[in-house]
Formats: C-alpha cells, sequence, structure tokens
C-alpha cells in the first residue's frame, strides 16, 4: 500500500519502473500521489503485459488527465488478471463528461477499454460501484437493475450508459429512485442512440 506518500509524477514512473517485471504483486494501491501522464503510461504497458498478475489497483485521488485515460485503455485492452479499478478522485480525467457532441474522450476511453476487457469485475469512478460483467453483457442478464437510493454521479452514469448502449443482451435497464447526478436524462439519450436490444427503460423519481 504505497496510499499518500507524495509521489508525484515523476516519483511514480520511477516506481512503476520497478515494477514492469513483476511476477508476484497482485494488489497495488497508488491513491493520494498526483501521479498523471508519465505514470500512466507505464501503468498501461504494465496493465497490458501478458505476464503481470495484478488482479487490484487503486489509482484514486490523482490528477490523471484525459491522455491518461486512453493510455489506461490501451492497457485494459490487452489486460487478462485485474478485476478491480478504482479511479475515484481524478476530475482533470473526465473533462466535459458529455456534450451534445457525445461523450468525453476519457468516458469513451474506458469504456471501450472495459467491453474488451474479460476479467473485470468492478470500477468505481465516484460513489457509484460499476459491475462491468453485467453492463457489458460479458454475464448476461435480461434486466439491469439497481438497489433504489444509491447514488449515481456524472462521470458513473456516462460511463454506465457507455457500456449499455454495446450491451446485446439486456432488455431493460432500470434506474428507478436511483439518487442521480444532473446528466443521466443525455446519458440516457445517447445509450439509447446506438443500443439495439433494450425495450424498456424506467427512471421513475431519478
Amino acid at each position: 500500500n504505497l496510499r499518500l506518500n507524495r509521489l508525484g509524477d515523476e516519483g511514480g514512473k520511477m516506481l512503476l519502473d520497478g515494477l514492469a517485471d513483476n511476477s508476484t504483486l497482485t494488489h497495488l494501491n497508488l491513491s493520494c500521489n498526483a501521479l498523471d501522464h508519465d505514470s500512466a503510461q507505464q501503468i498501461s504497458t504494465i496493465v497490458g503485459s501478458s505476464s503481470n498478475p495484478l488482479q487490484s489497483l487503486d489509482l484514486s485521488c490523482n490528477v490523471l488527465s484525459e491522455d491518461a485515460g486512453r493510455l489506461l485503455r490501451d492497457g485494459l485492452q490487452h489486460n487478462t488478471t485485474l478485476t478491480s479499478l478504482d479511479l475515484r478522485g481524478n476530475e482533470p480525467l473526465w473533462g466535459l463528461i458529455e456534450s451534445d457532441e457525445g461523450r468525453a474522450d476519457a468516458v469513451e476511453s474506458l469504456a471501450r477499454g472495459l467491453q474488451a476487457n474479460d476479467t473485470m469485475v468492478k470500477v468505481h469512478v465516484d460513489a457509484f460501484e460499476l459491475q462491468v460483467p453485467v453492463l457489458t453483457g460479458r454475464a448476461a442478464a435480461l434486466e439491469l437493475h439497481y438497489p433504489e437510493d444509491r447514488r449515481l454521479g456524472d462521470v458513473s452514469a456516462a460511463i454506465l450508459c457507455a457500456l449499455v448502449e454495446h450491451n446485446p443482451t439486456a432488455k431493460s435497464l432500470d434506474l428507478s429512485k436511483v439518487k442521480a447526478a444532473g446528466q443521466l436524462g443525455r446519458s440516457i439519450g445517447l445509450c439509447l442512440k446506438g443500443n439495439t436490444a433494450l425495450v424498456a427503460v424506467r427512471l421513475q423519481e431519478s
């Protein structure tokens, strides 16, 4: 656990250089270390290595940028071991989450990386935990349902909908009574433009 070690981006890169040939470490916590592009480049290389055994990676509360998001996507697309990823508290990563032109690059990048990843189970981007196998359709479910009073932030809503957009099995999405942030409607709209399987969406009291 290397949380709160004030590594900075250069220090993080140097540390990660030393982990490039890791064959034993399965859990890595690098939260609260001001990591950005250079560290993300090394993380992408490590995560994308077929010989790397990492199962959980905590990058929360850093300063990862949108470029870092694209690098993480590249690593995730080739990863075969990670089951848990924490990206909470990286506001610079997301930029403008969604606009009329579409999703932010980082949101789209992370969604693409997760869609190509066969092992990821859960991702945190804010207080809401995204269950990746069900959202992508890797674990078939006809109905996607979240419990009442769960808090769904703008970023998690955008990524949830980006994943559901390409889900080939789910027939309904139920977010009733979820405590949703302000951009949920826009996220759902972008999702429905590309999804060809959903026949029902429920948003009562959200």
